[in-house]
């Protein structure tokens, strides 16, 4: 009877330190993915830091463009639109607005100067006519009047007060 005792005693013991070193695993365990949630959380954020300060800066280089050569070129807003269409993914409505705003001007002033570079075609060839020229002088007022918009509605300054609210870097990663 005494061996039975001390067998059971063991028995206790041992079920004992097996439980012990289970909750103690349990406990690492929960404490690394604790911190593997951290760590993914931080890369998280600043992943999407890092790409709302890409599509800020090619807008910037687009608007910077735009005013050295005094209009949105269409090198520049084809350029400019492979960043534009990530903005509804990474930033707010009123960026999204602002963004699809200046694209859209932009477009609009690169098929204005398309349609020109055609009347212009044939007004060297010397077959224009009266309408078309007066179509020409349209487009003209019209590409004018989007870069007046456009510079009246973007700046350098302007563009950092939109995008201020994401250009900060999160204060907690």
């Amino acid at each position: 009877m005494s061996t039975e005792l001390i067998f059971i005693g063991v028995s206790t013991c041992a079920t004992l330190a097996v439980a012990c070193l289970t909750f103690g695993m349990f406990v690492l365990q929960f404490n690394q993915h604790k911190h593997e949630k951290q760590v993914a959380d931080a890369n998280y954020k600043f992943a999407l830091h890092e790409k709302r300060l890409k599509v800020y800066f090619a807008l910037k280089e687009f608007l910077e463009d735009a005013a050295i050569h005094g209009r949105p070129g269409r090198e520049a807003t084809a350029k400019v639109l492979g960043v534009a269409r990530k903005v509804p993914f990474i930033f707010g409505g009123d960026i999204d607005r602002e963004v699809k705003w200046l694209i859209d001007a932009s477009f609009s002033y690169v098929r204005a100067e398309a349609r020109i570079e055609r009347l212009d075609d044939l007004l060297r060839r010397g077959v224009i006519k009266p309408e078309q020229e007066k179509r020409r002088a349209e487009l003209f007022e019209q590409q004018i009047d989007i870069e007046d918009k456009i510079f009246a509605r973007f700046t350098s300054n302007s563009l950092t007060e939109i995008f201020n609210p994401y250009l900060k870097l999160p204060e907690r990663l």
